[in-house]
Order: C-alpha cells, then sequence, then structure tokens
C-alpha cells in the first residue's frame, strides 16, 4: 500500500473506533480483598512457568448497601443524602425539580432542535429538523431510562439499545437551570444517540452493572444490580463480613481471623488514597494490567494492582481550566500536599459519609484548614473585619480553592485542588499541547511492578498516542516496547491489536492485518478488532471478508449507523441488494441526517425500476443538503 493510502486507511480506523465518524457509504480510495496485613500480589510468576500468571478472580461477595443499612441505619441515612448515593437514578424513580422535568424545547446551536417531553413516569428525547422552507425532515424520539449523576451539577441521561447502553444528546445543567448540549457534542461534531456508554464510565459513574460474561459493555436485565455508588464501593464485598458476624462468638477464639470488611480509614495512607482514585484519578492514559478486568479493584488494593495511569510530568500550575476529574493531580501539585509528608490526602477534608448542608460549609472546610493552619501559626493574615466580608464569609475555600471552568463539561465548575496562597486569573481554554510522550505512571508504581508491565503499558500508551498523532517516530518506540512484551505473553489481545496498529502506521499493512486476526481468533467477540478488520478488508477490496466481519460485528454491536452504512455499500458491490436495502435503512433509522444513504437508496431503487421508492429518497437527499446534511 502506498504512503497516501495508508495513512487514509488510518484516518478511517480512528474515525470508526471511535464509533462518531461519518463514514457512511462513499468508498474510500484505499480503502480476595486486601488488608493491610495481606497484600496482594497479582501477577506471580513461578520457577517452574516463567510466563506470567494471570490474577485470580476478584471477590464478588456483593451484598447491597441495604442488607448494609440493616445493622447501620444511621450512616446509611446519613448517606443518602450524599452526592455518590445519588449518582445514577432510574428515570421512573426520579425525584427532581419540577422544571427539569416538565417539557421543553431545546434549541442549541446549529439546524437540529431537541424536545424533551415527559410521559408519566417516562421521559423522552426527540431530535427533530425542518428544511429551509419549515416542512419537517424527521422527528427522531428515544425514551431515556436512566439519568446519570446527582444533580448537583446536572446530569446526563441514558438510553438502552441492543443490551447497551448510550448517552442521550441532551444534558441537565443544574447552575444554569437547563437543557443543553451533553459535553463533546456541537454542530460540526454531533454524536447523536450513539455515543456508547462503556464500563469505563460506568465503573464510577453507577453502583454494579448486570454486564454479560466475555462481552464487555453489554447487558442483561436489569442492567444495574445497584443503581448508584454504594458502600462496597469503599469498604469492599459484605458477605464475608456477614458472614463473620453471624458466627456463633463463642466459636471464634482469640487470634481468630480478624472482620473481613474494610475500613479505608485503618489503611495504610497510599491504599486509603487509592479508594479515593479509583474514581477520582483521570489522567492522561490509563491502561489495566495483564488479566485485569475494569471491575477488578477491591478496597484494600493499590491501584496499580489493577490499572497503571500515566499524568504529565509537567506541573502545570498556571492552568486554571482543567478536565472535571482531575482533584488528585491538582492536590499533588499543591504546597499542602507536598510538606505534609504524604498526611494531606482526601479523607482531610472530606466525609466520605456526609457532605455539609450549604450554610455550614463554609465553616466545615474552614476548621479543616484550622486543624493545620491553626490561628497561632499561620493563619489568615487578612484582619479579620476584611475576611468577614461577603461573598467570601470567612471561608478558606472561597480564596483558596475557588471554583472554576472545566475543560470538558460546560455550564459547570470544580473547585480548585491545587490550595493557591493566591488567586490566579482564569484561562478561557486551556493551552494547545502536541502529542505529549513525556508521561510518567502515577505515584512511581513503575517501581513496584515488572518491568515488563512497565514496557507493556508504556508501549500501549505510546500506541494510542500514535494512532492520534500518527508520527511514525511514536510508532516506532512503542513497536519497539510491544514486541517484546508479545514475546511474553502471547495470549494478550490488547498488546497483539496495539501492535498491529503500530505496524499500521510503520506501513507494514499485511503484518497488520495478520495480528488482528490472530488477536481475533483469541477473542472472537472483540468489537474494536472486528471494526478495523471490517473496514481494512474493504478499503483492501475484500468484499466478501468485509462483509463477514460485519455481520460478526452486528452479532456484537448493532447499534451504530457508520456500520450498517458501509455494510449497505459492501452488499451493493458484491450484488445483494435486497440485504444492502436493508442495512442502508437501518442506518437511516439510527441516523435520519444521513443524506448519501438516502441518495444511494435512490440509485438502487431507481435502477430496480421503484420509482415511488427512489423518488422519495431523492428527496430526503436533496432536502437534507439543504439543511447542511
Amino acid at each position: 500500500m502506498k504512503r497516501g493510502q495508508w495513512r487514509l486507511s488510518l484516518a478511517v480506523l480512528l474515525v470508526v473506533t471511535a464509533a462518531g465518524g461519518a463514514l457512511w457509504l462513499t468508498r474510500s480510495r484505499t480503502d480476595e480483598v486486601a488488608s493491610t496485613d495481606r497484600p496482594v500480589t497479582p501477577h506471580a510468576t513461578t520457577a517452574d512457568s516463567p510466563v506470567p500468571q494471570k490474577p485470580p478472580p476478584a471477590d464478588t461477595g456483593f451484598v447491597g448497601s441495604e442488607k448494609c443499612s440493616q445493622c447501620h441505619q444511621a450512616i446509611a441515612e446519613t448517606y443518602r443524602s450524599h452526592p455518590m448515593a445519588r449518582s445514577l437514578t432510574p428515570v421512573k424513580d426520579l425525584v427532581a425539580a419540577e422544571n427539569e422535568l416538565a417539557d421543553h424545547l431545546v434549541e442549541p446551536p446549529g439546524s437540529r432542535k431537541y424536545r424533551v417531553r415527559p410521559d408519566g413516569n417516562r421521559l423522552w428525547h426527540h431530535e427533530f429538523l425542518s428544511d429551509p422552507s419549515g416542512q419537517p425532515l424527521y422527528d427522531q424520539q428515544v425514551e431515556v431510562t436512566f439519568a446519570l449523576g446527582s444533580g448537583s451539577r446536572g446530569r446526563a441521561y441514558l438510553l438502552e439499545r441492543d443490551g447497551r447502553l448510550f448517552a442521550s444528546s441532551l444534558n441537565w445543567y443544574a447552575r444554569t437551570q437547563q437543557w443543553g448540549l451533553a459535553p463533546g457534542y456541537s454542530p460540526n461534531s454531533h454524536k447523536r444517540f450513539e455515543r456508547e456508554v462503556g464500563q469505563g464510565c460506568l465503573i464510577c459513574h453507577a453502583g454494579r452493572t448486570n454486564e454479560v460474561s466475555n462481552q464487555p459493555n453489554v447487558y442483561s436485565s436489569p442492567v444495574f444490580l445497584e443503581n448508584a455508588i454504594g458502600c462496597e464501593r469503599c469498604h469492599g464485598p459484605g458477605q464475608r463480613h456477614l458472614d463473620y458476624h453471624s458466627a456463633q462468638k463463642a466459636s471464634r477464639l482469640p487470634g481468630d481471623d480478624a472482620d473481613p470488611i474494610v475500613n479505608p480509614a485503618k489503611l495504610d495512607v497510599d491504599r486509603r488514597e487509592d479508594v479515593c482514585h479509583q474514581c477520582h484519578l483521570q489522567g492522561e492514559s490509563q491502561h489495566l494490567r495483564y488479566g485485569r478486568q475494569m471491575s477488578d479493584f477491591r478496597p484494600g488494593m493499590r491501584l496499580e494492582d489493577v490499572w497503571l495511569i500515566f499524568v504529565s510530568g509537567e506541573r502545570r500550575s498556571s492552568e486554571r481550566q482543567t478536565q472535571a476529574i482531575s482533584q488528585v493531580e491538582q492536590m499533588r501539585s499543591s504546597t499542602c500536599y507536598s510538606k505534609s509528608d504524604g498526611r494531606v490526602g482526601c479523607l482531610s477534608c472530606h466525609d466520605a459519609h456526609s457532605t455539609p448542608a450549604p450554610a455550614e460549609r463554609a465553616d466545615f472546610y474552614r476548621q479543616r484548614c484550622l486543624s493545620c493552619h491553626a490561628e497561632t501559626k499561620a493563619g489568615c493574615r487578612l484582619p479579620e473585619t476584611q475576611r468577614l466580608l461577603a461573598p467570601e464569609a470567612n471561608s478558606c475555600v472561597a480564596c483558596h480553592m475557588p471554583s472554576l471552568g472545566t475543560s470538558d463539561v460546560p455550564h459547570t465548575t470544580q473547585t480548585d485542588h491545587r490550595i493557591l496562597r493566591r488567586p490566579e486569573p482564569i484561562r478561557s481554554e486551556p493551552a494547545a499541547r502536541p502529542a505529549n510522550t513525556d508521561l510518567v505512571i502515577f505515584d512511581r508504581a513503575d517501581q513496584r511492578i515488572p518491568q515488563w508491565e512497565t514496557n507493556r503499558v508504556r508501549g500501549l500508551m505510546l500506541a494510542g498516542l500514535a494512532e492520534k498523532s500518527r508520527e511514525r517516530r511514536i510508532a516506532a518506540e512503542a513497536e519497539s516496547l510491544l514486541k517484546a512484551t508479545h514475546k511474553i505473553v502471547r495470549d494478550d489481545v490488547e498488546v497483539i491489536e496495539w501492535l498491529g496498529v503500530t505496524r499500521l502506521l510503520l506501513g507494514n499493512t499485511s503484518e497488520a492485518r495478520s495480528l488482528w486476526q490472530a488477536g481475533l481468533a483469541l477473542e472472537p467477540r472483540r468489537e474494536s478488532l472486528l471494526v478495523r478488520l471490517a473496514f481494512f478488508s474493504h478499503d483492501l477490496h475484500d468484499l466478501s471478508a468485509a462483509a463477514t466481519y460485519f455481520d460478526r460485528l452486528f452479532e456484537v454491536n448493532p447499534s451504530h449507523a457508520a456500520f450498517h452504512g458501509r455494510q449497505a455499500h459492501i452488499l451493493g458491490q458484491i450484488g445483494d441488494f435486497d440485504r444492502a436495502i436493508q442495512a442502508a435503512n437501518r442506518a437511516i433509522e439510527l441516523d435520519p441526517t444521513l443524506s448519501q444513504a438516502h441518495e444511494w437508496l435512490a440509485q438502487v431503487h431507481q435502477m430496480r425500476r421503484q420509482k415511488d421508492l427512489s423518488k422519495h429518497h431523492q428527496d430526503m437527499s436533496r432536502r437534507l443538503r439543504q439543511a447542511g446534511f
């Protein structure tokens, strides 16, 4: 394949992997829980078996928060008002401000308009479009069944389709008391109702999911075994704790094993902090360790037992506009943290079971500050009369941890956890940065894990950067690390897939395809590999293989218009017009803005002498193009 050709093919793979690209019908030219005295050693090797062994399955003895509340009533009652306890709610159970659940017309920038329509205890989101003459082109409605978020800042809404969850185009924003486009949506970059919400999101925004075994992001009914974040997220699965307390006390002798439940306050500082870090540490890039699953972390473990997180090696203290969940990195950059010898952490200021009432908030956090900054030591240097003035009103946080804009969630703010002595001006936009290969593994975890695993995750990180930037230098470095890893672990499908990506970037298309096929043989339902092979086979004009890969892809995930659109074109090329028409119609059903799909159908129906159908699709194509599609 020529240099320009593999670049175009790579662009195709980049877009379809994100499941948000406009790759419709046009043909490309190429186309068990650990306590402090029971540390986890999850990736053991033996003298007889030098091959790394996958860790044992994580403890699954969950009982649910309602069971916990039977003994811990007071704590449970207090926790119910905590935002974490309201992180996800079925729409039918949602008790929200009347305004949020009322009928709304939403008119964001661009030609598409929206309606929020309640119907009893159900809620529907509509997207509709009219042509320049005002005549309706379509009105697509979806039922949203879950509200994601506590409502303190806002909520996202989720819909179910084909056993999967997708985000609505619309979010409710609490500060402005209005509906608007969800983060990442704009007239020119619009994911409609096809933005899939996977386990990577739900692991921190929901309780426990009813995920189908060996099918990531596919769920059985009910989707959620526990809706919101519950007791076991911070204390570990409770069944062994119940069994311990159910046993006759007389049968337990001094020296017996202690209560197996985890109390984070009694953990060593690193394991305690990692209970919070499992969700509040974003980083630049996150990677599961070999043999691990997203849901394997249990309180008492180190974060590195499950995944490794790359963070920037720079202290970008001048950036006031930051990501929405970067509090850990902000705090680590603060003088309060660096001079505390690691004593300052999340629980220094936050009560995981409750939040202060608005009227008590300033004094609550002020007392937290004064536990270190006593008045007789380094108290506030401002005169008391000035400190008491509104809006600060004697609040340490108001001056030293002000709210700031977030770069990835519009209409919301977060508290600046850098704890600056003097406030800085807020930047309206984060500075653009080139691909950053100067990333380090958080908390120096690479010093405590085998070297080959450090090489593995760094190779995966660099491969991802290379795919985005298309820089051969980064691809070559990633390839070297991944090739060495592949010699050690031959069944690591993630390594195989990304090694294939680096081979493609370096111009070896046949080896890239062979690697992806080898990975698919190990994991036949791996969606990302099916997507790569389906589009790549089409690019190579291997139509039979492309059609087969798409058929297999639809068995895994039939919910993206782009996939059906491309399959329609492939089937048309091999003469299977009945199936091709079905595929194109399904693409339009999922995304009514596809003018190219209508145009293709018009041509096919004209060829088959179905004049009325041809005229309908030709008119729809013309009107959509007039409307900017």
